[in-house]
């Protein structure tokens, strides 16, 4: 068994707030919206923990009333952002970073922990399946493995078991002979961003081109390849 560590930070907490009523109409389920990015947060970034609380009431954020369900996201703010942004370009609803809202208001439903995601289905925590796109995304090759670490333990943690994963959580960093273009359009691929809204940029703000090393851009901001 797999030993979770939930997090449960005290006090109000940012959420992001999805339509429900606008999910229904569409035909899929909250783990559909919002799986393949969690699952891809969850694997690119494999070491902050996250656990995401689910909050469902009334609204009128999106001006028009509506049922909606609040993700109170209690792990780091960069996990937050990437979320939010990436969910708010999904077109099968709308979606905001909205009210702060205690994690004792909602119910543990998303939990991302050592590169996997999960969720809490029956009482139980389940893998938290992804779309096939986004578990083997274009350009992954262009990948290399990091050595495995251990994450220090914040202050309120809550321990839990769960199936174990069959893969591994691993942080993957980009290869040096990678081109620029390609990286670019794997993490915009990932994040269900654009096309053409990401852009590797060197110290003085310009961008580097699409055939362009990516150990040039590490040797710009001064970093070893």
């Amino acid at each position: 068994m797999t030993l979770l560590k939930l997090q449960t930070s005290k006090g109000a907490l940012p959420t992001i707030e999805i339509d429900m009523d606008m999910l229904d109409k569409s035909g899929i389920s909250l783990n559909d919206f919002v799986g393949p990015v969690l699952s891809a947060l969850a694997r690119c970034s494999p070491h902050p923990r996250c656990t995401i609380y689910q909050y469902m009431t009334a609204s009128v954020n999106f001006m028009r009333h509506c049922w909606s369900v609040f993700l109170i996201v209690d792990g780091k703010e960069e996990i937050l952002n990437a979320f939010g942004d990436a969910v708010r370009y999904k077109k099968e609803s709308e979606s905001r970073f909205s009210d702060e809202i205690p994690s004792s208001y909602g119910t543990p439903l998303y939990h991302l922990q050592d590169g996997v995601a999960w969720v809490m289905e029956n009482g139980d925590w389940k893998l938290l399946e992804a779309e096939d796109d986004l578990t083997e995304p274009e350009g992954e090759d262009d990948f290399e493995e990091e050595d495995d670490f251990e994450e220090e333990d914040p202050e309120d943690v809550d321990t839990v078991n769960a199936t174990p994963p069959g893969k591994k959580g691993r942080l993957r960093a980009a290869r040096g002979d990678a081109r620029v273009g390609s990286i670019r359009n794997t993490i915009e691929s990932l994040f269900d961003l654009p096309e053409g809204s990401v852009a590797l940029v060197g110290p003085d703000g310009r961008a580097l081109r699409a055939d362009a090393f990516i150990r040039t851009l590490r040797t710009r901001w001064g970093y070893d390849d």
